[in-house]
């Protein structure tokens, strides 16, 4: 207990910690799901199941954790909520496990599987806002590598007969009650709505740790834009990788592959990938792009051999890109707009219901490998010529130095919000609070805090002082 409690002093470990115990709990639950399935059911049916309708599942609870979140705020905001989520999903996974009856596995996976969908939405939105943006990608990175790994220990033991046992149902509730543990020394969300931002702001001025909702921000054509951007990027990505995924394991070579060993690469890809994200963003983005030609690379490695172990686990190590990027490219939009942090995991969200499309169509249509390999081809081409045009765009250029210009720079140095440097704007024109207030729809409470955090952040010790820096700064 005393060791958690010092965890919470460092918060990266805290929150690291917590993915991990949460993702082995529920990624070992899944394949438990799995194997035992497959005593009732067709290969290919259980596929269906386990891709399909459970990751579609996952998807619908990412969904319903953002409208939660979002619109109540003052009560799902809280750890307390997650803690209850946690616990309604024990006994969900204990039947599931339990239960030896086909139709009540898949009713109780069901329930359980959309819970998960919320346990991502939250553990994700809790390591996006109290891990560093230098440390997220490792941090992310590392949480998934161990969970992974563990689970591919699992499955070491006694073959795949523990999973399926009543012994790994008692090693999966105390990993959930060792999340709930993590949770309770964690701290609540920072996120606030727009009413609770409007009254609440005056009584949280000193509070650090807490991100204020600026609706203006949301509504900004380029925060909206940037939104867009990164969101098409992972659902083209995820077409990518789920088509190339499918594209050679559908070949001969994969019916002796070692799956589970996998498992291992994967955590290893998930390492390599934080390093290098966090590292720099740009080429983090870069690697990603690159680990997506690796499809058409196994199926060639898989026409020479009939062993396919080498290209499956292969194929782990560049996922762990994707796994990785798809997450922090969204925990990166919380720096222009707090009002995108329950949006964590909004991209893992894109690549499950991607995998579900996916999913159904090699089950219901059989596609020639030819016709498999245009496709993917097709869409990486897209992919590519796309994500040239965004760095194009977001390469430096010259502009002349206008008094927009002058303003722009100056607020992204000094990391106001938009509309921190709308006031700043209006000062330096000489309107007043109430002019302001009116100006922007707000009370002159709100534009006095404002004020006072731009004056903290410029280290300016008056309004005329501000104006004055902002005007030398030219």
């Amino acid at each position: 207990m005393d060791k958690i409690r010092n965890m919470k002093n460092n918060k990266t470990i805290l929150y690291t910690l917590m993915v991990a115990f949460c993702f082995f709990y529920t990624g070992s639950a899944y394949m438990s799901q799995m194997y035992i399935l497959t005593d009732y059911y067709s290969d290919g049916f259980v596929d269906l199941i386990t891709s399909g309708l459970n990751y579609l599942l996952q998807a619908l609870g990412v969904i319903l954790f953002i409208f939660i979140v979002r619109r109540r705020p003052k009560l799902f905001r809280k750890k307390q909520a997650f803690i209850v989520a946690l616990l309604i999903g024990i006994p969900f996974m204990s039947c599931m496990l339990l239960i030896k009856n086909g139709p009540s596995i898949i009713i109780f996976g069901s329930l359980f599987n959309l819970l998960v969908g919320i346990y991502f939405g939250y553990y994700l939105t809790f390591l996006s806002s109290f891990v560093k943006d230098n440390e997220l990608g490792k941090s992310y990175g590392f949480s998934y590598a161990v969970a992974s790994v563990g689970t591919y220990f699992m499955t070491l033991i006694d073959g795949s007969k523990f999973l399926v046992s009543e012994s790994a149902v008692y090693v999966y509730i105390i990993f959930a009650v060792i999340t709930i543990m993590t949770v309770y020394y964690g701290d609540d969300l920072p996120i606030l709505s727009p009413d609770t931002a409007e009254n609440g702001l005056q009584n949280k001025e000193n509070d650090s740790e807490t991100m204020y909702y600026d609706p203006a921000s949301e509504k900004s054509p380029k925060i909206k834009k940037s939104f867009k951007w990164i969101a098409s990027f992972i659902l083209i990505m995820s077409f990518v990788s789920s088509l190339g995924s499918g594209l050679y394991l559908s070949l001969p070579g994969t019916s002796n592959a070692n799956f589970t060993l996998g498992r291992a690469f994967y955590a290893v890809g998930l390492i390599s990938a934080g390093f290098i994200i966090d590292k720099s963003r740009p080429l983090g983005e870069l690697f990603t792009l690159a680990s997506l030609t690796y499809p058409l690379i196994a199926t060639s490695i898989l026409f020479h051999s009939e062993n396919g172990t080498l290209a499956v686990c292969l194929s782990y190590l560049f996922i762990g890109f994707l796994a990785v990027y798809r997450v922090v490219a969204f925990s990166d939009m919380k720096k222009d707009s707090s009002c995108f942090l329950p949006f964590a995991a909004y991209g893992l969200m894109l690549s499950r219901l991607v995998d579900v499309f996916v999913t159904l169509l090699f089950y219901y249509v059989e596609i020639p490998l030819i016709a498999q390999l245009l496709i993917s081809t097709a869409i990486f081409s897209v992919l590519l010529i796309l994500f040239v045009y965004y760095m194009l765009g977001k390469a430096p250029k010259e502009h002349p130095v206008t008094e927009e210009n002058l303003l722009a720079h100056f607020s992204k140095q000094y990391n106001l919000t938009a509309r921190e440097s709308d006031i700043l704007s209006c000062i330096k024109d000489g309107l007043s609070d109430s002019e302001i207030a009116d100006k922007y729809f707000i009370s002159k409470s709100t534009v006095r805090f404002h004020i006072s955090n731009l004056l903290k952040k410029t280290g300016s010790e008056n309004r005329v002082d501000a104006v004055r820096k902002l005007q030398m700064h030219r």
